[in-house]
């Protein structure tokens, strides 16, 4: 079993020392591209039992295997291969395929 990565991490509130209130949570930021975490991780099976249309990763035109790092979008629902969407995303903030984020 994986152990969670930066991007499967949810953020939790925290109590203020003096007043006793929960602070409101801030979405967490990958440290190397900046952007917010608005993917996810999945499994190659996933793609395939999902039934997803797209076959290839639209960066680099490569078809998904199995034992890919997939990253998928969680707005358009866009997938791509993890070292892709990374070093897109440090140049454009949204998704290279619809430019929603």
């Amino acid at each position: 079993m994986e152990s969670p990565t930066v991007f499967e991490s949810q953020p939790t509130p925290q109590q203020d020392i003096e007043t006793g209130h929960l602070t409101p949570t801030h979405p967490q930021q990958d440290i190397k591209t900046g952007y917010m975490m608005q993917i996810e991780k999945i499994e190659f099976k996933g793609i395939e039992e999902e039934g997803f249309d797209e076959i290839c990763c639209s960066v680099c035109l490569e078809e998904f295997e199995d034992g890919h790092d997939i990253i998928r979008i969680k707005i358009c629902r866009h997938v791509f291969h993890r070292l892709c969407i990374d070093s897109w995303l440090k140049q454009n903030q949204s998704c290279p395929n619809c430019r929603c984020f």
